[in-house]
């Protein structure tokens, strides 16, 4: 199983669970293979060129239909040339302010944010880096609630949350996971959700959509891959087994603790899914016009 991400990410992390109880099921080992870099390109770039024969699969992410839209040209196609299997999980983001903040609702950041705006002294948000979900969720943001914020990029979640916590920032996207810890100690607020759902693990944040802010209910998810014409009993096989050990409850309650939603939609749901998830990230990428560096 390539894995398009760096080892220890949530994606790494999903991947390696959900392999080493496969590798328990089918009596057949699976080994992990990182290939970091460039939003996950060179994972998928791998999986191209490799046999379906059902021995190569990808751990991915939500980049997989973001990038076509962030760069003039990828030398794959994402419907054409890979196998959907399983979506393992939904990831779930917050927009973060620290527990001292004047800002307890969404409404009270807004409204912050247009004074400040009007006073030339925007507020800020930080994300894990340029042209992520991350900063596309803050420009969604500011393009619905009509507000003005600077978006200051980090190189990954733990850069951004530290300056957070220090105060080096106003508020900051990061998964539930990240922000858990530190939601446990109250050192953070969490003022929204992304997505069209509340998560079971903090029902008590709306999402913001239910704060009055649209166009931020397209959230992230892991899922795994296999070249086109990998043969459709290995992928019904993969899937359905992946889709009970989602469902155990160890591996739930350990998920969702990351702020992970465990899914385990099969090839034809995944498939649907992937092709309408192209066209609302293509929609919501042209429309902020956000760029790649």
């Amino acid at each position: 199983v390539v894995v398009g991400a760096v080892s220890g990410g949530g994606v790494d992390i999903t991947g390696r669970v959900v392999t080493a109880k496969l590798s328990e099921q089918l009596g057949q080992q699976f080994f992990v293979d990182n290939r970091p870099g460039a939003s996950g390109i060179i994972g998928y770039e791998v999986l191209a060129r490799a046999v379906p024969d059902g021995y190569t699969m990808l751990s991915t992410f939500t980049s997989l239909v973001q990038a076509p839209s962030l760069l003039p040209k990828v030398p794959w196609d994402a419907e054409r040339d890979f196998a959907p299997v399983v979506q393992l999980i939904r990831s779930e983001v917050v927009l973060l302010v620290r527990s001292d903040s004047p800002y307890k609702t969404l409404s009270e950041f807004i409204a912050a944010a247009k004074t400040a705006k009007a006073k030339g002294e925007p507020l800020n948000y930080a994300s894990f880096g340029n042209a992520s979900s991350f900063h596309i969720y803050g420009e969604a943001l500011k393009r619905g609630a009509g507000i003005d914020l600077t978006h200051i990029p980090y190189k990954g979640e733990s850069a951004s949350i530290v300056d957070l916590l220090s105060g080096q920032v106003v508020s900051s996207f990061n998964s539930i996971g990240t922000a858990m810890p530190h939601l446990k100690s109250g050192r953070v607020r969490a003022l929204a959700l992304v997505g069209s759902v509340r998560s079971k693990v903090l029902p008590e944040v709306p999402t913001f959509e239910e704060a009055g802010v649209a166009r931020l209910d397209t959230s992230g998810w892991f899922g795994i891959l296999a070249p086109a014409g990998t043969p459709r009993p290995i992928l019904e096989k993969v899937a359905a087994d992946t889709a009970q050990i989602l469902a155990l409850p160890d591996v739930t309650e350990s998920l969702r603790g990351q702020g992970l939603e465990p899914t385990g939609l099969g090839p034809d749901a995944f498939g649907r899914f992937l092709h309408q998830d192209l066209g609302r990230w293509r929609s919501l990428i042209q429309e902020l016009d956000i760029k790649m560096d």
